[in-house]
C-alpha cells in the first residue's frame, strides 16, 4: 500500500457530514444498534417514548422519557431499547458540527457539553416540550432551506441544555485534560497514518504516561484500542457507499486487504463483504 498525504482516500467520515443542520424524527418498535460507531458531529437525542440502554466505553445508563442524551464528537456509543421496553422507540436527533455555533460562543457555554462523551439530562415536562417544538422547527427550516434559521433554533436548544445540566455533571471533565478531544480528532482524521502514542505526545506536548493516562480518564479505553474501533468506524461508512474491500483497508491504516479482513470480522462477526450486503442502523 502507498503511504504518504498525498495518497491518502478522502475520509467519508469527514467528507460527508454536511454543513448545516441535520435532525431526524424515527419511530422504531424495538432497536438494537449491535455496534458502537462515533461521527464527527456533536449529537442530540430527545427521547419521546420508550426506554432505552445507552452505551460508550465508560458506561451504561438507562434512559427513559422525558431527557436528552448528549454525544460528544468523535465518541463511540451504541443504544438497544430496554428489557422493559413496551410500545415505540421514539425520538428526534440532532446532529450538528460544533463550528456551527462558533458565532454564539461568546454566550453559549459549548465547552460544558463535553463531559465524558456522553451526558443524560433529565428534563421538566415544559422544558421537553419546548425542545420538541424547537426539533419540528429545524426540521421545517430544513424543508424550506431556511439555514440560518434552523442554527439559531440549535443555539437555542444548545442553550437549553447546557442551563438543564447540574453544575456537577458540568465540569466533569477538567479542562486541563480537554485537550483529550483535540487528540481524539487528529486520530480520527489521520487513520491511514496509524498515529502512535510516542508521536501524539510529541505533537500535543505532553509526556506519553500523561497522554496514556488522560486519554483513558477521558474515552475508557487506551488509544490503540479507540484506533481500531474508529479505523472500524470509518470502514464500515464506506463499504455502506460502496467501497471496495481495499480501498477502505487503505484508507482506514490497515496494512493489507487480509489484516482488514480479519480485524473487521473479529470485532463484527461479517466480513466486509458481508456488512457491506448487510449492515447496521446508526441512527440511535
Amino acid at each position: 500500500m502507498q503511504g504518504g498525504d498525498e495518497n491518502m482516500q478522502p475520509n467519508p467520515l469527514y467528507s460527508d457530514t454536511g454543513s448545516g443542520v441535520f435532525c431526524i424524527h424515527p419511530s422504531d418498535k424495538s432497536f438494537n444498534l449491535i455496534q458502537a460507531h462515533a461521527h464527527v458531529q456533536y449529537e442530540f437525542l430527545f427521547l419521546v417514548q420508550g426506554s432505552i440502554l445507552v452505551e460508550n466505553s465508560k458506561q451504561i445508563v438507562k434512559a427513559t422519557p422525558p431527557c436528552a442524551i448528549i454525544h460528544c464528537p468523535y465518541t463511540l456509543h451504541r443504544a438497544q431499547t430496554a428489557d422493559d421496553h413496551t410500545g415505540v422507540y421514539e425520538r428526534y436527533v440532532i446532529n450538528f458540527r460544533e463550528s456551527l455555533l462558533s458565532d454564539f460562543f461568546e454566550y453559549i457555554e459549548i465547552s460544558r457539553l463535553k463531559g465524558f462523551g456522553m451526558t443524560v439530562i433529565p428534563l421538566p415536562e415544559k422544558t421537553a416540550d419546548f425542545l420538541i417544538g424547537c426539533c419540528e422547527q429545524i426540521i421545517d427550516a430544513n424543508e424550506r432551506g431556511e439555514h440560518k434559521r434552523s442554527v439559531l433554533i440549535l443555539a437555542t436548544i444548545a442553550d437549553t441544555l447546557i442551563k438543564c445540566m447540574p453544575r456537577a455533571e458540568a465540569i466533569n471533565s477538567p479542562f486541563k485534560i480537554m485537550y483529550i478531544y483535540n487528540v481524539m480528532e487528529y486520530i480520527a482524521e489521520n487513520l491511514q497514518l496509524n498515529p502512535k502514542l510516542e508521536e501524539l505526545a510529541e505533537r500535543f506536548f505532553v509526556s506519553r504516561a500523561k497522554l496514556a493516562s488522560d486519554f483513558k480518564t477521558v474515552t475508557g479505553m487506551s488509544i490503540k484500542k479507540y484506533t481500531t474501533f474508529m479505523k472500524l468506524n470509518l470502514a464500515k461508512i464506506m463499504l455502506k457507499k460502496g467501497y471496495s474491500v481495499s480501498e477502505t483497508a487503505e484508507a482506514c491504516g490497515f496494512s493489507d486487504d487480509s489484516h482488514f479482513i480479519i480485524t473487521f470480522k473479529s470485532h463484527t462477526n461479517m466480513t466486509p463483504k458481508e456488512y457491506a450486503r448487510k449492515g447496521d442502523y446508526m441512527h440511535g
